[in-house]
């Protein structure tokens, strides 16, 4: 290997890079419906809420010389198990010249990659736990920012969650940011960063764009949107997330994963392999803390 390639490809520079990658093509829609918690191994236990869960604070006062309040931490109650994914790329050991650049592209293409699968996983799995869902009339008469508020503090209370959160599939946004009642409170331009106090809560939001072809290889194109583009999502998601945060859903990851991405060269020694792993679990982990509206204009 030459001392270019070597200096490109060490395991340093690679790891600070595709750090740098993760994060710049993580999708926020992921983020947002299952925020991550590190792990320290890849099976685990964590805190499952039920609509059965309840929601109790004990009694910390202690007398002089007293005993502290034993807490029982109840997060046994369901195993996480984080799946191996793994994807790679081949740059031409001829191209070595452009290593400098060529590398770093490839980088990207796997975390782009990376945050693609990760993102269609968790909206399928979000939609799974939420069902069918009921229908949100936006007519010409109704507010749709009360009626989304009227929802999220009956959902606050069935999740026993104080942090919520709101995501719009694209028609359903569309819907709702150029109704007439919610342009006259808010404006033509809002987000979550300029309003972030829309929702009760203080609710973070956004509308998600997300496409995939959904045809067959061979066949012709099918694009659709990833979210399904009439719904609403409503759900409970915390801004620190733990084991035992009541949030609707988690990524657990395996914290300090050694080389997720690597640079080896082939056996034949005529390419370059770039390599990425990943082991993640996507878990409901709050049964009662999501709800489902599926928006029809009035």
């Amino acid at each position: 290997m030459s001392n270019q390639l070597s200096a490109i490809t060490n395991q340093p520079f690679l790891n600070e890079y595709a750090t740098s990658a993760e994060v710049r093509f993580a999708r926020s829609i992921q983020k947002l419906l299952a925020p991550t918690v590190e792990v320290g191994s890849v099976n685990g236990f964590f805190a499952k809420y039920t609509r059965d869960s309840r929601l109790t604070l004990p009694s910390t006062r202690r007398e002089l010389n007293g005993q502290a309040v034993q807490l029982e931490i109840a997060a046994e109650d369901e195993r996480y198990a984080c799946i191996l994914h793994a994807v790679d790329t081949n740059i031409d050991l001829s191209q070595e010249d452009d290593f400098e650049w060529l590398i770093p592209d490839a980088l990207d293409l796997l975390a782009d990659v990376q945050a693609q699968v990760l993102a269609f996983e968790t909206i399928q799995v979000a939609f799974a736990a939420a069902g069918a869902g009921e229908t949100l009339t936006f007519g010409d008469a109704d507010d749709p920012i009360k009626l989304i508020d009227d929802e999220l503090l009956k959902l606050a209370k069935k999740a026993r969650s104080e942090s919520l959160a709101v995501a719009f599939g694209a028609v359903a946004w569309h819907e709702f940011k150029h109704h007439p009642i919610v342009r006259e409170k808010a404006g033509t331009s809002i987000s979550w960063a300029t309003h972030p106090n829309l929702f009760h809560t203080g609710a973070q939001f956004e509308a998600n764009y997300s496409l995939i072809d959904d045809a067959d290889l061979g066949a012709d194109e099918a694009i659709e949107f990833m979210f399904p583009e009439d719904s609403i999502l409503i759900f409970a998601r915390s801004q620190n997330s733990t084991r035992r945060s009541p949030d609707f859903m988690k990524t657990f990851r395996k914290r300090d994963q050694t080389n997720p991405f690597r640079a080896v060269v082939s056996k034949d020694g005529r390419r370059l392999m770039v390599q990425n792993d990943w082991a993640v679990d996507l878990k409901v982990t709050n049964t009662a803390g999501v709800e489902r509206f599926n928006v029809v204009a009035g």
